[in-house]
């Protein structure tokens, strides 16, 4: 619990102080709105980075139709993103990545210090309906026991049998807050793999993927793998399409766009080249969130 509270205290402290001192792009007050409305996270005063402001966009390519995203597709795609300049730092580490070691870091706040690949994706989908005031719609499947409601979590006490198994029995009811949505999910983070992770998902085929979809590879070893989100889709006149993807770390790190063609400014990969991403792994496959 105190390192969730110094973790708490550090996204509140220390990010807005990075914000102010570095050299953003300057927004109007209604794009900020509009941002700060569905990420109530986002730091930065009026000023705001974004794959628009970051990127060389591939000629004659634009984002795929709006129209055609759900609600969660669509928050997804627009994610903030921090400014060049901003590592990527890993729990108890410092610095994982350098710059010139991966594209850009995104903004999410650390939730957990489990803040690993396979817990992003449920984060990112519990803050979603938290922004949207949807919090009767949080419920995640553990590793191990039954599946935990953010509604259970709150008139409840998480306990364990001997074997591992999660349940949750009858306690006094505690109001929601931030601070308990951050305690819930750091006990969902402690109780994820990857096998987990394909439990709160449903498999689709590639000619359905979308923003916010999984590609998610595992070893013969279920412990190993790794995760990466699709971020969004642009595409051409002769419909052929370029993603941008994103990821976490095994273990705690930023949530940040790698380095895909050698080039920082330019993170737009094939389908061939997510296909790729998989390597050694001995399964791999594209993957959707489910929500009650």
């Amino acid at each position: 619990m105190k390192y969730l509270v110094k973790m708490i205290f550090f996204s509140l402290i220390f990010l807005p102080l990075y914000s102010l001192f570095s050299q953003d792009a300057v927004v109007g007050d209604k794009k900020y709105t509009w941002y700060l409305e569905r990420y109530p996270f986002l730091e930065g005063r009026n000023k705001l980075y974004s794959l628009e402001t970051e990127f060389r966009w591939p000629e004659g390519y634009k984002r795929i139709d709006p129209a055609s995203l759900n609600a969660f597709q669509e928050w997804i795609s627009n994610l903030p993103l921090w400014r060049r300049g901003k590592p990527v730092s890993a729990y108890g580490k410092g610095i994982f990545l350098k710059v010139g070691e991966f594209s850009r870091t995104i903004q999410l706040p650390w939730r957990s210090t489990f803040f690993t690949d396979a817990f992003i994706p449920l984060q990112l989908l519990c803050d979603f309906l938290h922004s949207r005031r949807q919090d009767h719609r949080i419920e995640i499947v553990p590793k191990m026991g039954e599946p935990l409601s953010y509604t259970r979590w709150l008139s409840g006490e998480v306990v364990y049998d001997r074997l591992g198994n999660l349940t949750c029995q009858p306690s006094k009811k505690r109001e929601p807050s931030e601070l308990e949505l951050s305690r819930y999910l750091n006990e969902i983070a402690i109780n994820i793999n990857y096998t987990a992770l394909k439990a709160n998902c449903v498999p689709i085929e590639e000619t359905e993927i979308a923003p916010g979809d999984l590609f998610i590879a595992q070893g013969e070893d279920t412990r190993l793998g790794k995760v990466y989100i699709i971020l969004t889709i642009l595409v051409n006149e002769k419909k052929d399409r370029l993603y941008v993807l994103a990821t976490g770390c095994p273990e705690a790190c930023d949530f940040h766009i790698p380095l895909f063609n050698d080039d920082e400014n330019y993170p737009w990969i094939t389908l061939e080249q997510i296909r790729g991403l998989a390597g050694e792994y001995s399964s791999s496959g594209f993957y959707r969130l489910k929500s009650r």
